[in-house]
């Protein structure tokens, strides 16, 4: 049986929405060369944007540390103990702050994706991978990353079902694949219109 200080919990799923309020795009745009990604490009601050406007190098570290703070925000809350949903609500929380960062007073932020696979990386690694390699090979036949990241958090749920999880992770992970579809509404038109930009593609 597991026991949790509430108060402690309390503070430490707070400081999971901090930690995905961290804008590392933004972050990375200022170091390369005092760039507001907030109004560059599609002006999202998450690492699709980030590549664009930055490039490879500097827009791959941006994303990276956008999984890795998914995963810190999982692991924090762990330590606290209580029900395995605890994660995927921290999953939720950091998600909640990279979408909706609080240093942008809730107004900016990027699409969740890569906080979201950094979370469940660390909640459920097998059926996280699985549904990463679906989406990556999409990627590779499409290069629509947009399709790509919703076929991604599509699965999670399905594959946290099928693994037999408990209904209140798999009602959070499925609240964050709306979370998702939400975010990208824009690319969704784009995708069915046939305008949605390709990985590669500057205009």
């Amino acid at each position: 049986m597991h026991t949790f200080n509430l108060g402690e919990l309390l503070t430490v799923f707070f400081c999971a929405y901090l930690l995905g309020s961290i804008p590392f795009s933004y972050v990375m745009g200022k170091l390369k060369g005092n760039i507001d990604l907030s109004t560059k490009g599609s002006g999202n601050l998450g690492g699709t944007n980030a590549v664009r406007v930055l490039g490879w190098g500097f827009g791959l570290v941006a994303g990276l540390a956008d999984i890795a703070k998914g995963a810190v925000g999982v692991w924090l809350v762990g330590l606290q103990g209580g029900p395995a949903w605890f994660k995927v609500l921290a999953v939720l929380l950091v998600t909640a702050g990279h979408n909706w960062s609080v240093f942008f007073r809730g107004k900016k932020g990027g699409k969740g994706i890569s906080t979201t696979l950094g979370g469940f990386l660390y909640y459920n690694p097998v059926v996280t991978l699985v549904s990463l390699a679906v989406a990556l090979e999409i990627v590779v036949l499409s290069r629509l990353v947009s399709l790509a990241s919703l076929v991604l958090v599509t699965l999670i749920p399905i594959g946290l079902m099928i693994q037999g999880d408990g209904r209140e992770s798999i009602v959070i992970s499925l609240i964050l694949t709306i979370f998702a579809f939400w975010r990208h509404r824009g690319n969704i038109k784009r995708l069915f219109s046939g305008a949605e930009r390709r990985l590669g593609e500057n205009n």
